[in-house]
């Protein structure tokens, strides 16, 4: 999970009026049963570079193709909230939803269908008081406290300010004795959304760590150095590329320790070695299997 920037001197309201000048002005009040947001998705999959918000997982197509594996996710939801389950508080947002921040395109993200549909739902765990009716975003943050964390721009903290990565394994930047709450609001994120378990990322945050690896060991070779090198700023400077934030720690520990980043890099070697012999078909089985 990153921080998405808006373009320089850029509201994100500006963003979507450059878009579509009519949309807001045609969208002050919702009317409870149209989707007007699915008018505006492709703002949001460039911004957010085709990947999740909540788990970077790149998702497939380009920004006005996705559609089916992707969903506009309202951050607060409008219709209704529901209490935590597991390690998330049994402490929720405002029982009837937030309504009025239906058309509010600060209450908006990308998100994939697993993250959406499967873990986020109708959730909203906070940590302060419900939020009154009709308050702002800004007054609705400083009252409720969200765990979870909203991305894009500014209005929230960054996210690698909170999550760190030991390789391709999530954890808390900051410890309890340090900050309790943001320790705990790091923590309840990683399981919420299973970003140290789910196999798609883990997967691809151990296939970015080798090759960010590989790279890294080639920048200085006469044939392949400049692209090699190129890829690695893009990686350090571009949240837009394939799980920036576990890629970015990865380039922070090989600068630092790049011992600890070949036992990471082994490790993920690993990782992706059993899960490709836990994907192969038994030997009697392939002989089985004739062509007829």
């Amino acid at each position: 999970m990153i921080r998405i920037c808006l373009p320089s001197g850029k509201s994100l309201e500006d963003v979507i009026d450059e878009f579509n000048p009519s949309w807001r002005a045609d969208n002050v009040v919702w009317d409870g049963a149209s989707s007007p947001w699915s008018d505006i998705k492709e703002v949001f999959a460039s911004l957010q570079g085709c990947k999740c918000a909540y788990c970077e997982r790149v998702l497939q197509g380009t920004p006005s193709e996705n559609k089916v594996e992707s969903d506009i996710e309202h951050f607060r939801p409008k219709k209704k909230t529901v209490v935590g389950r597991g390690e998330i508080p049994a402490k929720s947002g405002r029982a009837d939803g937030y309504a009025w921040l239906a058309t509010n395109v600060a209450n908006y993200l990308l998100s994939c269908k697993t993250c959406n549909s499967s873990l986020k739902k109708n959730f909203f765990p906070i940590s302060g008081s419900v939020g009154l009716k009709n308050q702002s975003v800004p007054k609705l943050n400083a009252r409720e406290k969200p765990v979870l964390l909203y991305p894009i721009g500014e209005f929230d903290t960054d996210p690698e300010d909170l999550i760190d990565w030991e390789g391709f394994t999530p954890v808390a930047k900051i410890s309890v004795a340090t900050d309790a709450f943001a320790n705990a609001r790091a923590e309840r994120i990683i399981a919420f959304f299973g970003l140290a378990q789910r196999q798609d990322i883990q997967r691809g945050c151990a296939e970015q760590i080798i090759k960010v690896w590989r790279a890294f060991q080639l920048r200085n070779d006469p044939e392949e150095g400049l692209s090699t090198s190129d890829f690695l700023r893009r990686c350090q400077s571009e949240h837009t590329e394939v799980h920036a934030a576990c890629t970015r720690a990865f380039l922070r520990l090989v600068a630092t320790d790049s011992h600890q980043a070949r036992i990471e890099v082994r490790k993920a070697e690993k990782y992706l070695a059993e899960l490709k012999n836990l994907y192969q078909l038994p030997k009697k089985l392939k002989r089985s299997r004739k062509i007829p």
